[in-house]
């Protein structure tokens, strides 16, 4: 594969991650909105799974905020130890993270 394959390949994964991205924030808002249910476990299992997807390859489109957000965000739901609101509040600073990717 040459230089340009590469580059053009790169562009389109590129669109990609930016229309997930929007995707994902969706699902993120919807939620942390959900975390008072009685679906609290299922709910901490969506928010972590967001979280993974986005930490791994955020850095790699140049949103490493995004992914530093979303690695934080993975790492106090895996803890189990955080209560509501800090999950919240990191909730709302990926989505914020989110919110900034653009074309």
């Amino acid at each position: 594969m040459g230089d340009s394959d590469y580059d053009a390949r790169m562009a389109q994964l590129h669109i990609r991650f930016v229309a997930m991205a929007a995707t994902e924030r969706d699902r993120l808002d919807r939620a942390i909105a959900a975390l008072d249910t009685s679906e609290r476990d299922v709910v901490l299992a969506e928010i972590r799974s967001i979280a993974h997807g986005i930490s791994g390859i955020a850095d790699t489109f140049g949103f490493p905020e995004a992914g530093e957000a979303a690695e934080a965000l993975e790492n106090l739901v895996i803890a189990g130890r955080a209560d509501l609101a800090s999950i919240r509040e990191g909730g709302k600073r990926l989505s914020v993270e989110l919110g900034r990717i653009d074309c």
